[in-house]
C-alpha cells in the first residue's frame, strides 16, 4: 500500500510540474472525453443534491481524497466526509476540466469549480472558486472511478486600497 500511495505522490507531483509545459504547449493538452464530461456532471448532480451515497460510488473502494482537514481513505470514509459538509451547509457547484492526460488506463483531470454556499443554519452565502485535481482509474467492465481526489479553495484577491494620490 505504501507503493501504491508513494506511486501516486510522485505522479501528482510530475503533473503539477509538468503545469508550467501544459501553460505553455497546447498540443500535450488532449482534448476532454464524453465520458469524462458525462462523469463530471454526474459527480455535480450528485453533489449539488447532497447526495453523499450516490456521489460516493464514484470512487473506488479504495480511493482516497484529501479535505482540508484530513483525508478520506476509502469509499465509506469518502460517503461520511460528504455527508458532514452536506450537513453544515448547501453548496451548489459548477465548473470544468481544464487539463486532461489519458494514459492508458488512467486519467489525470485538472479543472476548477466556482461554488456558492449558504449555511444549513442561516447566514450569508458564500461564493468561492476551487481548483481540483483527479486520477481516474479504469475499470474491468469499461467505466472509469476516482483513485485520488484533492482540490484547494482559491483565496479571494484582497480588495485593493484606493490611493488619493
Amino acid at each position: 500500500m505504501k507503493r501504491i500511495n508513494a506511486f501516486f505522490a510522485i505522479l501528482l507531483t510530475m503533473l503539477l510540474m509538468s503545469g508550467l509545459v501544459f501553460a505553455q504547449d497546447t498540443t500535450r493538452v488532449q482534448p476532454v472525453p464524453q465520458w469524462a464530461q458525462d462523469g463530471l456532471a454526474k459527480w455535480y448532480a450528485a453533489y449539488n443534491t447532497g447526495d453523499a451515497a450516490r456521489l460516493a460510488q464514484l470512487y473506488s473502494e479504495d480511493a482516497v481524497v484529501k479535505f482540508p482537514d484530513r483525508p478520506a481513505r476509502g469509499r465509506t470514509a469518502i460517503e461520511a466526509s460528504f455527508k458532514k459538509g452536506f450537513k453544515s451547509a448547501d453548496i451548489q457547484t459548477k465548473g470544468a476540466i481544464d487539463v486532461v492526460r489519458v494514459m492508458n488506463d488512467l486519467a489525470i483531470f485538472w479543472g476548477h469549480d466556482e461554488f456558492t454556499s449558504t449555511p444549513k443554519g442561516g447566514g450569508k452565502s458564500t461564493t468561492g472558486r476551487a481548483n481540483w485535481l483527479t486520477v481516474n482509474e479504469k475499470q474491468p467492465d469499461g467505466s472509469w472511478l476516482i483513485i485520488r481526489d484533492t482540490y484547494n479553495i482559491a483565496e479571494p484577491e484582497a480588495p485593493k486600497k484606493m490611493s488619493n494620490k
